[in-house]
């Protein structure tokens, strides 16, 4: 991903999914924005569990990257070192 996403951009998407960032799924705008046009990575539910803000970040960061037409092969791998309530 990192031929079409900066690490700024990068930084930045997986940040504030991780700070609970949690646009609206009726309002994918909220997420495109942030994420510099992508669509949004709603959060899906696991079970009877939201999935993990990781998991958000990853998705999020990997469509991304779709969006933008990368041209390369694309693993994306986030690890929140934070304990979050």
């Amino acid at each position: 991903m990192w031929d079409v996403i900066d690490n700024d951009i990068a930084c930045n998407v997986a940040r504030q999914v991780l700070e609970d960032w949690n646009p609206s799924p009726t309002d994918p705008t909220a997420a495109a924005a942030a994420a510099g046009g992508a669509p949004a990575a709603a959060g899906v539910v696991v079970g009877h569990q939201e999935e993990p803000r990781c998991l958000r970040a990853a998705l999020l960061l990997g469509r991304l990257a779709l969006a933008r037409e990368t041209e390369d092969n694309i693993s994306v791998i986030v690890v929140d070192l934070k304990h979050r309530e």
